[in-house]
């Protein structure tokens, strides 16, 4: 089976997350040929950056995308997480301990988990000021970025997954 590659797609989304208009000129959407062969092991082990928007009001997909940035760093990758729109709460260091989704462990454990994992946790520190998350009072791990910051800590290669 052919592997389709999505990495223009990725840049284009990764850029537009950011705020940065992304150049529309035919180098950012060449494709490479598909290939059967395996992926190099360094795009086998690309960093994951996992943008989550979600946050107390939508605890299934704010749980999912802990739990994929989980499983990228058992995988042996880098795992980001960035919080962001109303995402922000979920750093906070007075979230209710037991506050969960289903049967998914308590979020708060979870991204304890996380940064105890080796994750990297990064919180928008606009978005932080506007859902009223004070910068000083975040969980254990959990670090204010603006963008430009981000930027400078991210590879471009880096593979974007939202929730």
């Amino acid at each position: 089976m052919k592997k389709i590659q999505h990495q223009p797609l990725i840049r284009v989304v990764a850029l537009l997350l950011a705020g940065i208009s992304p150049p529309l000129d035919s180098s950012l959407f060449a494709q490479s040929s598909p290939t059967d062969e395996p992926a190099k092991s360094s795009e086998a082990k690309a960093t994951v950056v996992v943008n989550i928007t979600s946050g107390i009001d939508d605890l299934h997909a704010a749980c999912m995308g802990i739990g994929l940035a989980r499983t990228a760093i058992e995988s042996g990758r880098r795992a980001v997480i960035f919080l962001n729109v109303n995402a922000p709460a979920l750093a906070a260091a007075d979230l209710p301990a037991g506050l969960k989704f289903a049967d998914f462990p308590p979020v708060k454990g979870m991204l304890a988990d996380f940064v105890a994992a080796g994750g990297e946790l990064y919180v928008c520190g606009h978005c932080a000021a506007i859902c009223t998350v004070d910068e000083s009072k975040l969980i254990e791990g959990a670090v204010i970025s603006h963008h430009e910051d981000l930027f400078k800590k991210l590879p471009a290669s880096a593979l974007s997954f939202s929730y």
